[in-house]
């Protein structure tokens, strides 16, 4: 499984999904985790003459922007997994931005059914990642346990 299909983005979409990473590392507090990771992302895409991070996340995220910004399912989908990306970023998934991932799910008019299974891609992404560093197979169990959505 592909978990980022190569998407091109224009750096105006990028910050898009920065801002609205930024909005959701908010949701329950921003933890230096998530902020690290957005910073990452967005300075990684920036041209050199680019908006600033701080620039980039000052501005306002509205679901609105992201609907004419990510306007095909692949980007919209790509979007929904970056947030459940970051939304697991501080180990663990709160109420708070379980309840916006679905909101701006549905406003994106990605369903309900397909952002459980985006979340679940991301978790078996995450656990891919972890599973060739982690010879303990009850620890690995734990962790996949522990990435639990309230």
């Amino acid at each position: 499984m592909e978990f980022f299909k190569n998407v091109d983005l224009s750096f105006v979409q990028v910050q898009c999904l920065c801002r609205g990473l930024y909005a959701l590392a908010h949701a329950d507090g921003l933890h230096q985790r998530e902020e690290a990771l957005i910073r990452e992302f967005h300075d990684s895409c920036r041209p050199n003459t680019g908006p600033t991070y701080e620039d980039t996340v000052r501005g306002a995220f509205r679901i609105e922007d992201a609907q004419d910004l990510l306007p095909t399912p692949d980007l919209r989908s790509l979007f929904v997994k970056t947030l459940w990306l970051l939304s697991f970023a501080d180990g663990k998934v709160t109420n708070q931005e379980r309840d916006t991932i679905a909101a701006w799910s549905k406003a994106l008019g990605v369903s309900e059914a397909d952002s459980r299974e985006l979340q679940a891609q991301t978790k078996e992404f995450l656990l891919a990642q972890l599973a060739p560093r982690i010879k303990n197979t009850e620890a690995l169990a734990q962790i996949s346990k522990d990435m639990k959505i309230p």
